[in-house]
């Protein structure tokens, strides 16, 4: 009997790429948790809530609070969803349920695979963190576990599951171009 044994764990917008989905997955199923994948965004908050007692946990972004050149669009949705986030912990707190939602920064997955193949890339990256790595998969599904667990005491809060990012900030656009060139990785011009 694990953990989670009875519950249900709904992963919403998963992209077919990202193996932070599969590895959260697994990490759920090993604590006996029943675990449904879903790539549609056409789920409500209500349609989310109205038959579950536990967590609703968004992946959300360090963007949405620290810059990255080139994508306003993206960080302001992922700002956006947090907030939403607190007023679903708002409004459904009272049924029992929990929303949260983790922000990491940079993580690799098969998504980032090709980009991170630059060494300098990633150095300029790790720079910016802090604990100087950028994040895992297993990172975020360690977080999304404490999160759905019974022993978490949280709602409408966003745990920043970034290794420090958001205390310091993503590289320039032109720092990562610079970086590319000195390592001889791209050429200049």
């Amino acid at each position: 009997m694990g953990r989670f044994d009875g519950k249900v764990v709904s992963i919403v917008g998963a992209a077919s790429d990202n193996n932070m989905v599969e590895v959260m997955a697994r990490r759920f199923a090993a604590e006996s948790a029943k675990v449904v994948v879903s790539g549609s965004h056409k789920e409500t908050p209500s349609s989310l809530v109205e038959d579950i007692d536990g967590s609703i946990i968004q992946i959300s972004s360090a963007t949405a609070n620290i810059m990255l050149d080139d994508h306003a669009a993206y960080m302001g949705t992922k700002a956006g969803t947090d907030h939403l986030v607190r007023c679903v912990a708002n409004q459904y707190g009272s049924k029992g349920i929990r929303a949260n939602s983790i922000s990491p920064g940079l993580t690799a997955t098969p998504m980032t695979a090709e980009p991170l193949k630059s060494a300098a890339l990633l150095a300029e990256y790790e720079s910016c963190y802090p604990l100087v790595r950028i994040g895992t998969s297993e990172d975020v599904a360690a977080a999304a576990t404490f999160l759905a667990s019974d022993e978490c005491f949280m709602t409408g809060e966003n745990l920043q599951v970034n290794g420090g990012l958001c205390l310091h900030r993503n590289p320039l656009g032109t720092e990562l171009v610079d970086a590319m060139v000195s390592a001889g990785e791209i050429p200049s011009g």
